[in-house]
């Protein structure tokens, strides 16, 4: 694959990452717009078992405005624990969400905006290092992949002419 296809691809995968994150932070700003603020307790800390090691996912419980009592199983899970066991947490939803409650949230950067930060980074990254690809390949500097780097010059070694390796 040449450098040019590969810093195209690379742009282009942090370009929608960049349109993915534009849009949770969109999604998200909205939701907290509308949402109803009440205080929760986080009641459990659920152990996420995985490949790559042990997270908690806390679990709050909460009343809405109406008074019913409901259970949030958050989204995002850490290690170490962002919460403990009888702390009190804010929790923010829609009432007018037809899935209430399913999308109520913690109200907390990594539970909110975590998503949108995420791929705002990882885009960023992968556009620069496909737009520093690009610019490198069509300035023609000597970026390939696949074959061998090589450099000769011409010297001078007093008096006497010959080849750098």
């Amino acid at each position: 694959m040449g450098p040019k296809i590969l810093g195209s691809l690379f742009a282009l995968i942090g370009a929608a990452c960049w349109v993915f994150g534009i849009y949770s932070y969109i999604d998200t700003r909205s939701f907290a717009a509308h949402a109803v603020a009440v205080e929760g307790t986080v009641i459990e800390l659920q152990v996420q078992r995985s490949s790559q090691g042990i997270t908690y996912l806390p679990v709050v419980d909460y009343a809405d405005v109406a008074g019913k009592r409901h259970t949030l199983y958050s989204s995002v899970s850490s290690n170490p624990p962002a919460y403990f066991v009888e702390q009190k947490v804010r929790v923010l939803y829609r009432p007018d969400d037809p899935e209430f409650p399913l999308h109520a949230k913690i109200e907390g950067t990594s539970q909110l905006w975590g998503i949108a930060i995420f791929m705002g980074v990882f885009g960023s990254i992968f556009f620069l290092v496909g737009a520093v690809v690009l610019m490198l390949a069509w300035k023609g500097m000597g970026l390939s992949f696949g074959r061998s780097w090589t450099y000769s010059k011409e010297i001078t070694f007093g008096g006497k002419q010959g080849r750098d390796p």
